[in-house]
């Protein structure tokens, strides 16, 4: 193995910062050969160590979809391309998505989704249900388009702590959306109290090594807590849907390199209970109800979308053997637990 290459992922593992150049290094190597597969591993025991085997998962729900003015090209509703009929989620069915959220006590964080034109005061309106069904320890998130400071202060107030908001891989080319104009709803929403999870996303096969590593680096220089790695899921009917997506295993060796990259960050503890550094995600997962970006059923949760049963059942089947609870309390993931949750 080379040894340059062990040396920094070793660096890696015991929480030192490494450069933009040591990823760059690092992803120079073939996704089989052995440098890659010792980073996937270390990364995979880093994590693991980390939470203590520990799994978590959340809940996204679309409440504000249809053709929406971003445009993306590997979005299902893009306005171009889309097919999708405008649709507002009644108080009534929030409500009974909600109370399923809760009903077994594990979902640790509910998301309120809209594309990009959804009115600042229908979001605020709607957060402002969740707040009043849901339990105080559920984390309140949103994922919805670019925001003023004046619209972010408003979202605050209304009880949402923690937003998803991403200068996506693309941004500009890929979207009729300006890069700067998503940096700066990410400022805004931190400069209103929010925290802010982020992602390197959609990836795919056409991106360079380098735009990838900028991508990742700059959501630790916008001040976000956390940030992850998803690939491009192909979506019929959109510009990009047949694009070329990662392979698997090159995939997982960028998630590992830039984990190890920014292992050293200790944001992720205040928010998920343990600290696993800037990356997140490997050991949650999140429902998809209503609708997706992805998936062009009017309810995801019937389709290519995950219910809260498939998430149980999925860590499971990753080998986390046990679940942080909404109220911060661990609970054996066995399969008494998918028997008593109803997830198989």
């Amino acid at each position: 193995m080379d040894e340059r290459a062990s040396d920094l992922l070793i660096k890696g593992y015991h929480r030192e910062r490494l450069t933009k150049d040591d990823c760059r290094y690092l992803l120079s190597f073939q996704e089989f050969s052995p440098e890659a597969t010792f980073a996937r591993d270390l990364f995979t025991r880093f994590f693991r160590e980390q939470c203590d085997n520990t799994a978590a998962i959340g809940a996204q729900i679309g409440v504000y979809t249809g053709p929406c003015s971003g445009d993306c090209g590997f979005c299902y509703f893009g306005a171009s391309h889309t097919s999708s009929k405008a649709y507002q989620m009644t108080d009534e069915v929030l409500v009974d998505y909600l109370e399923g959220c809760i009903r077994d006590g594990d979902v640790n964080m509910v998301s309120l989704m809209t594309n990009h034109d959804c009115p600042v005061e229908l979001l605020a309106h709607y957060i402002g249900i969740a707040k009043d069904i849901l339990p105080k320890e559920v984390r309140i998130m949103i994922n919805t388009g670019d925001r003023t400071a004046e619209d972010c202060s408003v979202l605050r107030k209304a009880g949402a702590e923690e937003a998803y908001h991403v200068c996506r891989m693309g941004e500009g080319k890929d979207t009729a959306l300006d890069p700067e104009d998503r940096k700066r709803t990410i400022r805004n929403l931190i400069d209103a109290g929010f925290t802010v999870a982020t992602c390197t996303e959609p990836v795919g096969a056409e991106y360079s090594v380098d735009e990838v590593i900028d991508n990742y680096f700059l959501g630790m220089e916008l001040g976000c807590t956390t940030g992850s790695l998803a690939m491009r899921m192909p979506v019929f009917g959109t510009p990009l849907g047949g694009k070329p997506t990662l392979s698997i295993k090159r995939y997982r060796q960028m998630q590992a390199v830039l984990g190890l990259a920014s292992s050293w960050h200790e944001g992720s503890k205040k928010v998920t209970g343990w600290d696993t550094g800037f990356f997140s995600g490997l050991n949650s997962l999140s429902a998809e109800l209503a609708g997706s970006p992805r998936d062009s059923a009017p309810f995801s949760e019937k389709s290519v979308g995950h219910t809260l049963e498939w998430c149980r059942r999925t860590l499971f089947g990753g080998g986390y053997d046990k679940i942080r609870m909404a109220d911060g309390s661990v609970t054996k993931l066995d399969l008494d637990y998918l028997v008593k949750t109803g997830s198989i």
